[in-house]
């Protein structure tokens, strides 16, 4: 698994926009295909599915899609974990989150439709908080709990019409996974019906502050679609919505982007997102560069200390810590922690740590701990310290 820089143009058309002329601008290869797949056996999951990221640039809208992906080669279904319920903080930015939307759009005795979600249990929240009823779309668990006020369909493709009138559709780190948001979007506008005051919410990983900072770790297969804020103000519109508002936002789980869109009205919305397309440019095409000289420092950190027999852990088995070990690709790092009871017990696809508990750290003390995530520093801290642990973090 090694990254490359390249930033080179290639003729093929943008199909978001269908801007002809691309730009390649990081390349990396033999990458875990499904980075929360539970193996259950450690030379399976070293020889799990792998392919390559080739992430391109369409300097006309500013989408970034990865056109190396094979789709087949995502296998979501039981077997596949992303499930951050477990974690205390996220659970209350979930609750808060759907406590604003509740209020923010009079969600009360509603219909709300939830695009994915996977292990997120947000429907439930937002049909709890309101007294709504609801449907969940989600390719990721089909098996999902169901009640009187919650159905399921499992896939992306709408093959029917749904008879409910929509009063709400959200959706929360979905748009990313699909190749062809356009199609998904206009497949939306095809299969609901929407009453009058309907609006559609979706969150998705600001990936422009990702390539600012050279985060790498937020670069995974599954992430078919990177959005900055005019790719997303352009999908919706040219799919057919009136974009009432698009924006940068910083919460306590994860930098985001959302979009707020109602279905096309008579009056059309005069909203137009400020941004700086050569600002944009920049950021992305010096992500290479600068994910390169993060790995090679950090690399030099992590394998000095394992050099000197320290002992060296990582923290969260999610897609973050299951793409840095690939990159660090060291045998010595054997664990990797995590609070997800479903993971405990399972192997990292690629590199193949075990994946244990917190309590297992108290009979096999850490030097180091390396958080994948420094979201949950505070949390994690808390946990060491009812376990009376004591260890250095390496912040990534």
């Amino acid at each position: 698994m090694a990254n490359s820089i390249s930033n080179k143009k290639i003729n093929i058309d943008c199909h978001l926009c269908g801007s002809h002329g691309l730009w390649v601008f990081y390349e990396i290869t033999n990458v875990p295909t499904n980075c929360n797949l539970l193996w259950t056996n450690k030379n399976e999951a070293v020889n799990c599915p792998k392919g390559n990221i080739k992430l391109t640039y369409c300097p006309s809208c500013s989408f970034v899609t990865n056109i190396a992906l094979e789709p087949m080669k995502n296998q979501y279904g039981d077997r596949y974990d992303d499930s951050l319920f477990y974690s205390p903080r996220f659970q209350t930015f979930a609750v808060n989150l759907t406590k604003s939307l509740v209020q923010r759009y009079d969600l009360r005795n509603k219909y709300i439709v939830e695009i994915g979600g996977g292990k997120v249990d947000f429907i439930s929240l937002l049909i709890g908080l309101g007294n709504n009823r609801g449907i969940r779309i989600d390719p990721q668990d089909s098996k999902h709990k169901e009640s009187h006020s919650v159905e399921n369909a499992s896939g992306y493709c709408l093959e029917s019409n749904y008879p409910e009138k929509i009063d709400f559709i959200f959706s929360y780190c979905e748009l990313e996974h699909i190749n062809y948001p356009k199609i998904f979007l206009n497949n939306i506008k095809e299969h609901f019906s929407f009453n009058s005051n309907a609006h559609l919410f979706f969150a998705v990983p600001n990936a422009l502050k990702d390539f600012q900072e050279g985060n790498f770790t937020n670069i995974i297969y599954e992430h078919a679609s990177y959005f900055t804020v005019p790719s997303l103000f352009y999908l919706f519109s040219v799919c057919g919505f009136d974009v009432l508002d698009v924006a940068e936002s910083k919460n306590e789980v994860f930098d985001s982007i959302y979009v707020d869109a109602i279905p096309k009205s008579e009056k059309n919305s005069k909203f137009k997102p400020d941004f700086n397309h050569l600002k944009i440019e920049s950021f992305i095409t010096s992500f290479a560069e600068k994910s390169t000289n993060i790995i090679e420092k950090n690399t030099s950190k992590i394998k000095q200390l394992l050099d000197e027999k320290k002992r060296v852990f990582l923290w969260s088995a999610g897609s973050r810590g299951v793409t840095l070990l690939n990159i660090l690709k060291d045998s010595r790092i054997e664990y990797a922690v995590d609070i997800n009871p479903n993971k405990q017990g399972k192997f990292v696809p690629g590199t193949g740590q075990k994946i244990v508990p917190p309590k297992f750290l108290i009979d096999n003390r850490p030097d180091y701990i390396i958080l994948s995530n420094p979201v949950y520093e505070n949390e994690i801290k808390q946990i060491l310290t009812e376990l009376k642990i004591k260890a250095e973090f390496i912040l990534m």
